[in-house]
């Protein structure tokens, strides 16, 4: 739902959104034998829902964008209920020739486990995106700092991460591609008692999405996107591999 309206030549749009999630994991029988009782799908498979308001102010003759948002949401795990989570945020947008081009983000995010208070944590972020127009397409890199509070060593860690995506102007075999990679390192504050080692996490991921804008619907096309990660860590049993698929829509005007 949005609400836009015009208050002595600023703009103003409110949005109000509701989304809901379901994530099923489909375990190897090596996988689920690797514990006693044997793990089942369920053991790691996921849902939530959230609601979310955000206000977005352009002052009139203004190049600045003003952006807040709020939201909370509850997620389940296994069918029990897992965390409840509120977050904030603020963002400080420029555009130019009506096109946004650089960002500053602050954001709050409070996390309470409901399965082990001790895993509750506070998590701070300041990010920022540059977004420029190039010859054949748009190309966007973006970083962030985030400070996670906790009183648990398995959960209290500083990550820095830093992205960069590419957008092609024009179609390519029929679709519009867009690339993206990120590159992410935590630092985990202290030693855990079930490790010999401090947590130390490199984190890549690659991915690709393509619009289909022939199957334009009432002016959203589909997209479908896959994405590739890999976690390395200094604890051998963080250290894994994904690989996503998605399907979406997005605006083409």
């Amino acid at each position: 739902v949005v609400i836009e309206r015009s208050f002595q030549g600023d703009s103003r749009d409110f949005t109000l959104g509701f989304g809901a999630r379901d994530t099923r994991v489909f375990l190897t029988t090596a996988s689920k034998n690797i514990a006693s009782p044997a793990l089942e799908n369920d053991d790691f498979s996921s849902s939530s829902v959230d609601l979310s308001f955000s206000a977005r102010v352009v002052p009139a003759g203004s190049q600045a964008v003003y952006a807040f948002s709020a939201s909370l949401s509850r997620a389940w795990r296994g069918g029990d209920a897992l965390a409840n989570t509120y977050a904030l945020s603020g963002t400080r947008s420029w555009v130019h020739d009506g096109r946004q081009q650089r960002s500053v983000r602050l954001g709050y995010t409070r996390q309470n486990r409901l399965d082990s208070d001790s895993l509750s944590a506070s998590i701070w972020s300041l990010s920022g995106t540059i977004s420029r127009p190039v010859e054949t397409g748009s190309l966007a890199i973006d970083a962030a700092l985030i400070r996670t509070e906790s009183d648990s060593a398995l959960v209290a860690n500083i990550a820095v991460t830093a992205g960069v995506g590419y957008a092609y102007g024009s179609e390519v075999l029929g679709v519009l591609p867009t690339l993206r990679a990120r590159l992410t390192h935590r630092d985990y504050d202290e030693l855990a008692l079930s490790f010999t080692d401090i947590r130390r996490d490199w984190e890549v991921e690659l991915g690709l999405e393509v619009a289909v804008p022939d199957l334009s619907v009432l002016g959203f096309i589909p997209t479908v996107g896959v994405s590739v990660e890999r976690n390395m860590s200094s604890v051998a049993a963080y250290s894994t591999e994904q690989v996503g698929l998605r399907f979406g829509y997005r605006s083409s005007f």
